[in-house]
């Protein structure tokens, strides 16, 4: 049973992976909640250097603001997701892939 909810889980990231650009909120953030996000984050990182940061997801949107506008204040900036697949789809969608 367990293996039948794991290839489920898998899958049901599968399909949104493929279909992440036609997405909308709920599914992905919103232009407006990045633009919240990105002003947020200006503010706690206003006197910061070498930061990590810590993505609860893939969310390519929140991964390209960091490389985008961070990445001079930022050490690392890692991503936990419920799978590897889902990570690795969400990596193909990146903009600003991090150099690092």
């Amino acid at each position: 049973m367990n293996d039948e909810i794991s290839i489920a889980a898998n899958e049901k990231w599968k399909i949104i992976a493929d279909n992440w650009e036609t997405l909308g909120p709920t599914a992905k953030p919103s232009v407006e909640e990045i633009e919240l996000y990105r002003a947020v984050t200006m503010i706690e990182l206003a006197d910061k250097q070498n930061v990590r940061a810590l993505i609860m997801g893939s969310t390519p949107e929140l991964r390209d603001m960091c490389s985008e506008y961070f990445l001079s204040k930022m050490e690392k900036v890692y991503c936990v997701d419920a799978t590897e697949d889902m990570y690795r789809a969400m990596s193909q969608l990146v903009k600003t892939p991090n150099p690092k």
